[in-house]
This record gives structure tokens, C-alpha cells and sequence, in this order.
């Protein structure tokens, strides 16, 4: 419910690619990056007290900052192999620190720290019925949130999901 506008500008890089020209095994090597640049700015209202002689005159004006949960950076990468129905890839994911709480003293703003994970995904397709047997497993390198005070870096919260995995048998239809 902020009356100020907020601007969010930004560059997205995306590039995909299967090594179909390269010689036999190296043809079946696939890449795909992605980064994401994002640039935003809002005013935030505050209202400061002043004192006057013995009274507080309260005066409402705003500081700027970035637009809350959005992060700097956003990248992608992800490098695999396909032969004929197996595929396997693994990913990583990196995200810039994300502001989390305005405030009008910089130093107790609060952000989430970088973030990056390691992801891998195999799967067969099957000769019966459109199945198919697949595999993930996620943030290999057990990677947690964590949410600091931008001065000092104080921690406030950190979230540890750990490696986790999926593992099943889909159906196409």
C-alpha cells in the first residue's frame, strides 16, 4: 500500500544449446545459461519526530531504497547429456542478496544473503505406455537461506533445507 511509485528495470541474457555438430559422444552434450540483472528503486514513507522546544513536530517524508524481495542478480546454468532416452543435467542456481526490510536507519535494513545450489536430474523414458523413470536431487551442496541485518551482518533467521530428493515413474499421455 506504498503511495510512491517504484521503477524495476532490468536486462535478461539467455542462451541455449544442444551439441548436435559436435563428433559422436560429445553431440549429445546440451547448455543453457541464464542471467537476469535486475535494477529497482521505490521510496518507502516514514514519518520522523522533531523536537521543537518541548514539543515533537512529526514530519512525513520517505528514503529510498530497492523494492523489497527483489535480488540483484539472477543466474542460471545448467549442463547435461541426452543419448537416445536417458537425459542427465546438473544446474546450479545463484542469487544476489535480496532486501527484506525497510527501515530508515540503513544499518538495520534486512536481506536475505547470497543463495547458491546445486541441483541434479536424470531420467529414462521407458518403452510401455509413455513411462518414464526419473530422478532429482536438490541443493547437493546444502545450501541455506539465511537472513542477516545489513549492519554488521547480523543473523536474524537461516532456513536449512538440505539435500533432498524425488524419485518416481511418470506417465505421458
Amino acid at each position: 500500500n506504498n503511495p510512491n511509485r517504484a521503477t524495476v528495470n532490468g536486462v535478461e541474457i539467455d542462451w541455449q544449446t544442444h551439441f548436435w555438430y559436435l563428433p559422436s559422444p560429445l553431440s549429445g552434450l546440451v547448455f543453457s545459461a541464464n542471467y537476469t540483472h535486475i535494477f529497482s528503486k521505490t521510496q518507502y514513507p516514514y514519518t520522523m519526530g522533531q523536537k521543537v522546544g518541548r514539543q515533537t513536530v512529526y514530519v512525513d517524508t520517505a528514503f529510498a531504497s530497492p523494492l523489497l524481495y527483489q535480488p540483484d542478480n539472477v543466474a542460471n546454468f545448467s549442463l547435461g547429456y541426452d543419448y537416445r532416452d536417458f537425459s542427465i543435467r546438473v544446474s546450479m542456481l545463484y542469487q544476489s542478496d535480496i532486501f527484506s526490510s525497510a527501515d530508515f536507519w540503513p544499518q538495520l535494513r534486512g536481506n536475505t544473503s547470497a543463495y547458491k545450489r546445486w541441483d541434479l536430474a536424470v531420467k529414462q523414458d521407458l518403452p510401455w505406455y509413455g513411462a518414464q523413470v526419473y530422478c532429482n536431487l536438490n541443493n547437493l551442496n546444502g545450501a541455506n537461506d539465511v537472513s542477516v541485518i545489513q549492519g554488521g551482518a547480523v543473523p536474524l533467521a537461516e532456513q536449512q533445507y538440505g539435500l533432498w530428493a524425488e524419485a518416481g515413474i511418470r506417465f505421458k499421455f
